[in-house]
């Protein structure tokens, strides 16, 4: 009995030194991660400010760079009852035919999510396979490039691999993939892979870092966010929002949708709306009504602000642009960008097990302040007439680039900031396309694969 008695004795003091260790220890700490898990909230976007320009003889102002608004449609896998019907739906009035035919032909209109199926029509690479790459040859432009259309999947098998892509995607219930950083250096990611931190994955290849919170130990995830802080140059409490473990609500399924196609698709959603409510209007009972849901609820359609260059060309290289993850680039934008981005408002709740939000005295509402306006002294006619000028002179003088600035003598106003040869701020990607070059294999050899910065040895 003594040694019975001593044995749960032990037993005892181990679940108390436990506890200690829990609630006192480390009390704070566990307190810090739950009260993360139970309050949520919605992030409110700032309409960011415009950009324009002024008219040195009246006064009046041009728009430069402003805001439109296109909506996006996107899938909450959590209350998504059958992702394949979800999925076949949203493919069948997503790939349409004129987006077909856009895509077919390599036009630069194709929607992003769908470029991937049509690769051969976007990338030359994919073009050379039947090319005799034995000589040394100029580069070629792609429309020289012969190109095979049934080499392509025809609009029935393209709406089917969409369709599987989606239900891949909408079908996880948990967040299980969270980027960190895109185009990360070399320093960063021999920084990240000497960590060895489970769930933390580096792929060089793409050059991206990102984190699945599902693999990753929360318990640790303050001594995680810390360890990552300095390598990807990142806060350790923004580390710690991203790689929190939290239901899947969100899943994106097309951005930028033209007007038309948003009709379209919000004429099939309430026309399940309608049906569902027919179906539990005949139901034979209140409790069998209410067992009835909606088979596309999960689908959500949501207006977003993206930015617009009313002129496209003139003056880019002043205002410069927004790149796909909202993040200025260049000229006015990213040097006023705490200007003209605003504030960002936040809806704070309670959240319940799935992520839901709970309507309590708790929630707060900060409203979002939208940026400010930006007025340049650059005139707009002023300027596209010497871009018009410096372009001309570019291309007959055979210049790699060219540079002129207008200034007025009086006031020392820069009424026109030229930089040739010129892009479009709305399309800046197609400033640069791949370009095929066949070398002789003498000539490959003197390819140099790496270059090293001296300093950073990147």
């Amino acid at each position: 009995m003594l040694l019975v008695h001593g044995i749960l004795a032990i037993c005892l003091l181990v679940i108390v030194s436990r506890l200690i260790e829990l609630q006192v220890l480390r009390g704070s700490e566990y307190r810090a991660l739950a009260q993360s898990q139970h309050f949520g909230g919605v992030v409110l976007k700032a309409k960011r400010g415009d950009i324009l320009s002024t008219n040195s003889k009246s006064g009046d102002a041009s728009i430069l760079a402003t805001n439109t608004t296109l909506n996006m449609v996107y899938v909450d896998p959590v209350i998504t009852d059958n992702p394949t019907f979800v999925a076949e739906t949203l493919s069948d009035a997503l790939v349409t035919e004129e987006y077909d035919a856009l895509c077919r032909s390599g036009d630069r209109s194709c929607p992003q999510e769908l470029i991937e199926y049509y690769r051969i029509a976007f990338d030359p690479l994919e073009r050379i396979v039947d090319i005799d790459t034995g000589a040394f040859l100029e580069p070629v432009s792609i429309s020289d490039l012969p190109f095979d259309e049934e080499a392509l999947p025809d609009h029935t098998e393209v709406r089917r691999q969409f369709a599987r892509n989606i239900e891949r995607r909408i079908s996880e219930k948990s967040v299980t993939y969270v980027p960190l950083v895109y185009g990360a250096t070399k320093l960063q990611m021999r920084a990240v892979q000497d960590l060895f931190i489970p769930g933390i994955t580096v792929s060089v290849d793409k050059r991206l870092i990102y984190g699945n919170p599902e693999e990753i130990s929360q318990i640790r995830l303050p001594l995680i966010a810390s360890q990552l802080s300095d390598p990807l140059e990142k806060d350790p409490l923004t580390i710690r929002r991203l790689l929190r473990q939290r239901p899947l609500r969100y899943v994106s399924v097309m951005r930028r949708l033209p007007p038309s196609l948003s009709t379209t698709l919000k004429d099939i959603l309430q026309e399940s709306a309608r049906e569902t409510n027919k179906r539990r209007s005949e139901a034979p009972t209140n409790e069998a009504a209410g067992h009835i849901l909606d088979p596309l609820r999960s689908i959500a359609i949501l207006p977003e602000h993206w930015r617009y260059y009313p002129d496209g060309n003139i003056a880019s290289h002043v205002v410069g642009f927004l790149n796909t993850n909202d993040e200025a680039q260049y000229g006015i934008e990213r040097t006023y960008n705490p200007q003209l981005k605003g504030q960002e408002g936040r809806i704070t709740a309670v959240s319940d097990l799935h992520g839901g939000q709970i309507v309590t005295d708790e929630q707060t509402v900060i409203d979002p302040q939208d940026g400010d306006t930006i007025v340049l002294t650059i005139d707009r006619f002023i300027q596209q007439e010497v871009e018009s000028i410096m372009q001309e002179a570019l291309e007959e003088y055979d210049a790699d680039s060219g540079q002129a600035i207008v200034m007025d003598p009086k006031t020392g106003r820069i009424l026109a900031m030229v930089n040739v040869p010129l892009f479009d701020s709305n399309t800046y990607g197609d400033v640069f396309e791949k370009e095929p070059v066949y070398l002789s294999e003498r000539k490959q050899k003197e390819v140099v694969v790496e270059i090293y910065h001296p300093d950073t040895k990147q």
